[in-house]
């Protein structure tokens, strides 16, 4: 008997797939709130030449302390995949990944960027990938 697997029919792959995902919406003000408080962390900077080569490449971290969360139920470790799938959330999130990333790149065009969300111990920790095509490129004066 040979080691290795044996032959299998081929199935024709199909046309169509779906995938489905729950959005939640939670109090948009208190999470406003406890966002305009977040401790936000970036880096990136532009590559490539000037012109339609540059890209912005960065990263934005985002805390949402424990201490700063406008309500007890807010700090419940459990209501990650919940925030996570807020729509607000995550736009208020790349909002401040934006302006971070123009801070350091400049005019920006289309962001693209990824979230990833994790609990440590002093909070909520938002993780904000950003990549963007640079239309006027930041001069930085190093004098």
């Amino acid at each position: 008997m040979s080691p290795r697997p044996g032959l299998a029919k081929v199935r024709t792959p199909r046309l169509v797939s779906r995938t489905t995902r729950t959005f939640v919406r939670t109090l948009d003000g208190a999470v406003r709130d406890w966002i305009a408080r977040a401790d936000v962390m970036s880096e990136g900077a532009v590559r490539g030449a000037g012109g339609s080569a540059a890209t912005y490449f960065g990263s934005s971290s985002i805390l949402l302390s424990w201490e700063l969360a406008p309500a007890a139920e807010l700090r419940d470790p459990a209501l990650l995949p919940l925030l996570e799938n807020d729509p607000h959330v995550r736009v208020r999130v790349l909002r401040i990944a934006r302006r971070e990333a123009e801070a350091r790149g400049g005019d920006l065009s289309v962001v693209f960027a990824d979230i990833t969300a994790s609990v440590t111990s002093k909070g909520v920790l938002l993780s904000v990938d950003v990549e963007a095509k640079v239309r006027v490129a930041l001069q930085i004066s190093r004098r």
